[in-house]
């Protein structure tokens, strides 16, 4: 067996080198799971090293790391978890013949699945991932209702997602915001009270239940961020996958058992990288061409939609409108940046920008002419000895027509 240094070494056919509320969510139910029958689970892996890699998975755990057997053949290879970035199976996205409930919570993760009759200061939902959860409202940032999922509703959600409350808040349907305290959840209805008067509210009257001062948890060490077919995201501490089954952690202990054919996505978090758009240094300038300002969006391109290049579309990223300057303060602290980048779909024929990345002034990847019909750029940049990064977009042939431009999936990667 060889680690994933000496594979990057190696002569790997097809493979492109380069980078790479306190308390317990209480397990009520588990489905017993199918009888073990080994299958092959084939993956798609970036890790910091590179880029794509394929193969089919032997076995996973967080402590141990990944072993995978290449799809280009030869030894099989153990991967430390610290190393990996994404790893990805080629499964079909399922959706529930009832519409689902969004339960967001602190932290990021994201539950769907049929609010039930809870108990207090608990939201009890049934999931698509075999369990019935009753989970801590101090844990639950929001509760998205099927109403509150149409796109009607999407800009008055955004606005409200991000801001901080001393009180729950209930957005009705007629664009009403009552505010108050949640007494508890029933099947159908929400009981919410305001001063000694407590109403119930029926879900279809609701677009989403805000709740205040979600508490964070507490996250130390590597973790994985698993999401699911139906959309379901999740965060562990503890980890094991065998081809057909996931034994997982939850960070307040909960042990969980479920169908590995349910995972499409797993992301390492705390290992050897950093999501770019995800750091709160990065300054940013825009010059208009004439008078109006475009501000960064991160994950989203500059019109709020998704990112795309190339025709790919990607969860990860930087949207941004020519002509723009983000500048960031290395510290000594990264080795290297791996990142890709073009001109959003959407950008029309016009659109044609010339961008450069630059470390201490100077340059270290430029392309110009890049216009909508062009392929994602795959870049990779040493920022050893470096102190400043900087990722420019200039005005190309139009000025800043039609100039919608993504930085998409840069991490940086750590000595």
């Amino acid at each position: 067996m060889v680690d994933a240094k000496s594979m990057v070494t190696a002569s790997l056919n097809g493979i492109s080198l380069g980078w790479q509320r306190v308390g317990m969510i209480v397990l009520l139910l588990t489905v017993p799971l199918p009888a073990a029958q080994a299958q092959s689970v084939d993956l798609r892996i970036r890790t910091v090293d590179v880029a794509e890699l394929n193969g089919e998975l032997i076995d996973f755990s967080l402590e141990q790391g990944l072993r995978l057997q290449p799809a280009a053949g030869g030894d099989p290879l153990h991967i430390p978890t610290g190393e990996l970035v994404e790893l990805h199976r080629e499964t079909t996205p399922v959706q529930s013949a009832t519409p689902a409930f969004q339960v967001l919570l602190a932290g990021g993760d994201r539950l769907l699945g049929q609010v039930g009759a809870s108990p207090a200061d608990q939201l009890l939902l049934h999931c698509r991932l075999h369990t019935a959860l009753a989970i801590p409202l101090d844990r639950v940032q929001a509760v998205i209702t099927p109403t509150g999922q149409k796109p009607f509703y999407r800009a008055r959600l955004d606005q409200q997602l991000g801001r901080s409350r001393r009180e729950d808040e209930v957005l009705l349907a007629n664009g009403d915001t009552v505010q108050g305290f949640i007494s508890v959840f029933t099947d159908q209805a929400l009981q919410f009270e305001q001063g000694n008067n407590t109403t119930a509210i029926a879900y279809d009257l609701i677009v989403a239940v805000l709740l205040a001062e979600p508490q964070e948890p507490k996250r130390h060490g590597i973790t994985a961020q698993l999401t699911f077919a139906d959309g379901s995201r999740l965060t562990v501490n503890e980890l094991r996958w065998s081809a057909d089954r996931l034994e997982l952690s939850y960070f307040d202990g909960t042990q969980l058992g479920l169908a590995a054919a349910e995972l499409q996505q797993m992301e390492i978090r705390g290992g050897r990288w950093l999501w770019l758009q995800e750091l709160d240094s990065l300054l940013y300038e825009q010059t208009p061409g004439l008078s109006l300002a475009w501000p960064m969006s991160r994950n989203r391109n500059v019109l709020g939609g998704p990112l795309h290049v190339g025709g790919q579309q990607f969860a990860h990223g930087l949207g941004v409108h020519s002509a723009t300057r983000i500048t960031l303060p290395l510290d000594g602290k990264f080795a290297a940046l791996a990142i890709q980048c073009g001109l959003d779909d959407v950008a029309g024929q016009l659109g044609e920008v010339n961008a450069s990345i630059r470390v201490d002034g100077v340059v270290r990847w430029e392309k110009n002419q890049i216009r909508a019909d062009q392929p994602v750029q795959t870049i990779q940049v040493d920022l050893r000895g470096g102190k400043m990064l900087e990722l420019r977009v200039d005005f190309g042939a139009n000025g800043d027509i039609q100039d919608c431009f993504n930085w998409v999936d840069g991490i940086l990667i750590k000595p």
